[in-house]
């Protein structure tokens, strides 16, 4: 069925099918797309497959939330799948295939996120020996330090090449990200040096992918999963999590520095939103400092006590 701006008897199915289109069209990543084809086809499923677009109202929205919480989804769950519909149904409202309603959500509960400990950081940066490793365990071990030196996901991970590398300027250019915008991150000292003696043993020329299979082809975003998951617990942490070394490096930052401007570029994050989150969230974690350094605390340490005299 051909799509028009005038029609407004869009069935429901070509309203999700055209929206899917738009994502596309969007340059999205690919985990986006799937995320929003899953909550399209979850409330394609619920709802009435020949109701159209024009019929989604303020009521229909509140019972599908009242659905996904009847399903015992946690709340975190039942938020995502909202926030992807409310999507969805604001590019109908664009389109005018749908009259304006407000779709309120639940506030997001922020959950303090659990990040490598300091113990275990030491545990994974234990370097293998390099006369019995081989090429892989030693990719690996790489791995591990370019991600705790720049908490970049998975995607961009795989998609670095040599050439992005500027040893001369300490840079790295970060090519293919979630937000389909460049952005550079500073090059430590440290990393240089493991990635310079990485190069020497992994050779390859500047068009290579920089960490690559054993016979150099790319590696898969599964394949990072895997090798953490496995990584992780020959080292003795229970921890599994890729997008975890995001998080201790966002939690790194917030504790050391409290900038959220440079950890929203450190994180290429778009918007301040998150990269704010993660400094309120980890306020907490400030309490021993904010304790010791305290104004208050200063001034009153070693002051000479009043008593209070009773009187009999």
């Amino acid at each position: 069925m051909r799509i028009t701006m005038t029609d407004k008897k869009i069935p429901l199915s070509d309203g999700i099918e055209r929206f899917l289109n738009y994502t596309r069209e969007k340059h999205l990543t690919e985990d986006t797309i799937i995320d929003y084809t899953s909550c399209c086809r979850y409330f394609l499923k619920w709802a009435d497959k020949d109701i159209y677009c024009s019929e989604i109202s303020e009521i229909m929205f509140d019972d599908y939330k009242s659905y996904l919480k009847s399903k015992n989804l946690a709340s975190a769950t039942v938020n995502n799948y909202l926030r992807h519909l409310k999507a969805v149904i604001n590019f109908f409202i664009e389109k005018e295939w749908t009259t304006y309603f407000k779709m309120k959500i639940d506030k997001r509960i922020k959950i303090k996120k659990v990040a490598y400990t300091d113990e275990e950081i030491e545990k994974l940066l234990k370097k293998p020996n390099m006369k019995k490793c081989n090429f892989p365990d030693y990719r690996n071990w790489v791995i591990i330090c370019f991600l705790l030196a720049t908490g970049v996901r998975r995607n961009t991970l795989i998609n670095i090449k040599i050439s992005d590398l500027n040893f001369d300027e300490k840079i790295i250019n970060l090519n293919v990200v979630k937000n389909d915008m460049d952005y550079y991150l500073p090059m430590t000292e440290q990393l240089k040096g493991i990635l310079l003696d990485y190069l020497d043993i992994r050779q390859g020329t500047n068009d290579d992918y920089l960490f690559c299979s054993q016979t150099g082809s790319q590696l898969y975003k599964s394949t990072i999963s895997t090798i953490v998951k496995r990584y992780n617990k020959i080292h003795g942490v229970s921890k599994t999590s890729v997008h975890l070394f995001r998080h201790t490096v966002a939690k790194n930052w917030a504790l050391k520095s409290g900038n959220q401007q440079k950890l929203q570029a450190l994180l290429g994050h778009v918007t301040s939103a998150i990269s704010q989150e993660y400094v309120n969230i980890y306020a907490t974690d400030f309490r021993d400092e904010f304790e010791a350094n305290n104004l208050l605390n200063a001034k009153m340490k070693d002051k000479k006590k009043i008593t209070i005299k009773k009187v009999k």
